[in-house]
């Protein structure tokens, strides 16, 4: 009868599978995932750990690490970003003690997310207390808890300002700033159109709208990403069904360019 194979072999087996494939980080953060659930906290007893992988793409040697925390295993938590925990004093991230979170009133606003397609977003995470916002476990500068809020994808506001990750985004206005739906990264105030967090001056920003793929228009040019499409026809564009090129009345359209006949 056939020796059969254990599943934690099976799982390390497929970890060097992806890094020989790809070689990148995303794929190798997904492959962490079938080892012991990835990067974890655990407890045991009355000890806290914090558990996590290293793979360099040149080796298929996965290191395993195992940090014991100064936290109490009593009231330890693992939040819904798990990457983020706390005890009744202190939070954590990826194990690292967040010395200015205030513990009890600590909470998750946005899951942080890896992106699996190119299509999807990277989102950030964010999270607050009282006083102060993170993302990525470091303090999000200036930023307002008590105003603040998940816009969608990658992007927040408080009352003062618009942030794209940790960075805030200079001359947004909070006010009037919305995230449009679709596969682009795309958002608008009044004054602007914002594409992966790059402004661009459109002729009708609050008439904005997703096309589909990296098109857009204002509706009275379109847009691939940051560059407006010379001579197409606002009328008749459009992005079939889950494709990446344009069409309209003319032709077709591959990026910015319109391809050849």
């Amino acid at each position: 009868m056939p020796r059969r194979i254990s599943p934690r072999l099976t799982r390390v087996f497929l970890l060097g599978l992806a890094l020989l494939l790809a070689g990148c980080t995303e794929l190798v953060n997904l492959a962490r995932m079938g080892l012991d659930g990835g990067d974890h906290y655990r407890v045991s007893g009355r000890q806290v750990f914090w558990i996590s992988y290293s793979a360099p793409a040149s080796t298929f040697n996965v290191r395993r690490s195992e940090t014991q925390l100064m936290a109490d295993a009593a009231t330890f938590e693992v939040l819904a970003d798990e990457a983020y925990a706390r005890d009744a004093h202190r939070v954590f991230y990826r194990g690292a003690w967040l010395e200015d979170a205030h513990a009890g009133s600590f909470r998750i606003v946005q899951v942080a997310r890896l992106a699996i397609r190119s299509a999807d977003p990277v989102e950030p995470g964010y999270a607050l207390d009282r006083a102060r916002v993170w993302t990525k476990g470091q303090l999000l500068d200036g930023a307002q808890a008590a105003t603040f809020q998940w816009l969608g994808r990658r992007y927040a506001r408080d009352a003062a300002a618009v942030f794209l990750g940790p960075e805030r985004l200079p001359d947004a206005d909070p006010a009037t700033f919305r995230v449009l739906p679709g596969e682009l990264d795309l958002a608008a105030d009044t004054r602007t159109v914002w594409v992966n967090g790059l402004p661009v001056r459109a002729s009708d920003p609050a008439a904005v709208r997703g096309l589909g793929g990296a098109y857009w228009t204002d509706g009275r040019a379109i847009y691939w990403l940051t560059e407006a499409l010379i001579g197409a026809e606002v009328a008749s564009f459009r992005v079939p069904a889950g494709m990446q090129y344009g069409e309209d009345a003319g032709g077709r359209w591959q990026g910015p360019q319109r391809a050849n006949r």
